[in-house]
């Protein structure tokens, strides 16, 4: 190989054979490498581009996002089963009272249906006994206690506001 041409390392100054790919001196990684064509080969030089193509570059990219796509179907609030009810804030829950309608537990629950909206409920009944709001998948979720004749109609709304579940106990 004929070796009047040279490079010269930009890390240590050593010169090299301008086949090289690594600098002899410290190990340098050439970006461009050419081959010589006294020897009958032709000049070819590599990219960076081409680089990345061999590493596993878009593997490690696709499964990351592949990981990140089944992180967040996982904590979506919008999944087919219904969500836990958790334990309330650890702040005190928020009590509310007022003035209700003198209807009992049965008229009560009977003007309260699913899908209702809480401006439509408080219309409808009057204000509640109690408020509790928890956090769940980062929706608010509000229940409302309506106390009546010793028993309690309780009302869960959904982080979208709406009646989910109505429980008399």
């Amino acid at each position: 190989m004929d070796t009047s041409y040279e490079k010269v390392c930009p890390g240590c100054g050593k010169a090299n054979t301008i086949s090289e790919k690594f600098c002899s001196g410290c190990g340098h990684q050439f970006r461009t490498v050419f081959q010589d064509t006294a020897q009958g080969g032709a000049i070819a030089a590599s990219s960076p581009l081409s680089d990345l193509r061999s590493a596993p570059v878009a593997l490690i990219a696709v499964t990351v996002f592949l990981i990140l796509l089944l992180f967040m179907l996982l904590i979506s609030p919008n999944r087919s089963a219904p969500a836990p009810i958790s334990a309330p804030a650890a702040s005190a829950p928020a009590v509310v009272t007022g003035a209700a309608p003198l209807l009992g537990s049965a008229e009560l629950a009977g003007r309260i249906h699913s899908g209702q909206t809480a401006a439509s409920v408080r219309t409808t009944v009057g204000e509640p006994t109690r408020i509790t709001r928890t956090v769940v998948g980062g929706l608010n979720n509000e229940d409302w206690y309506y106390t009546r004749g010793g028993r309690t109609v309780q009302v869960h709304f959904n982080g979208s506001q709406v009646v989910e579940a109505l429980n008399t106990y």
